[in-house]
């Protein structure tokens, strides 16, 4: 039996990232926007964060080579919500395997749009992580 797993981490960065969590900022090569990592009000997928597990269980899929090669591990993705709740510029910090790697990344840029995260009542862009693990029974 195959199995996905997601464990969302509490919306800090995770080790790679550590220089700009400690800066709290993040500069965007695309339009020099500030992004944050840390924000008064943090953005929230609709319905919450059940709801987020639930509409990754039901769209991902796991690929039938990393089935085959019994691959199994943890996708870290990185993704912006953009001060309008759009899902941007995502990324695998780390992954495993490319076949898990590219569907995580499919399923994240599936998402509906976001409650976006806001600092003094302001929308802004906030970066975020999402490990999802792939795991084989």
């Amino acid at each position: 039996m195959k199995t996905i797993q997601v464990l969302f981490i509490s919306m800090l960065l995770v080790a790679p990232l550590a220089a700009v969590a400690q800066s709290g900022t993040e500069t965007s090569a695309q339009n020099e926007e500030q992004v944050f990592t840390t924000v008064e009000q943090m953005p929230v997928f609709p319905g919450g964060e059940k709801a987020m597990y639930q509409f990754i269980t039901e769209n991902i899929k796991y690929p039938e080579d990393a089935i085959q090669s019994k691959s199994e591990g943890v996708v870290f993705v990185n993704f912006i919500i953009s001060a309008t709740g759009q899902v941007t510029q995502s990324k695998v910090l780390r992954g495993f395997d490319p076949s898990c790697d590219i569907e995580a990344l499919r399923v994240i840029n599936l998402m509906p749009d976001w409650q976006p995260g806001s600092i003094n009542n302001k929308n802004v862009p906030v970066s975020l992580n999402l490990p999802v693990r792939f795991k084989l029974n």
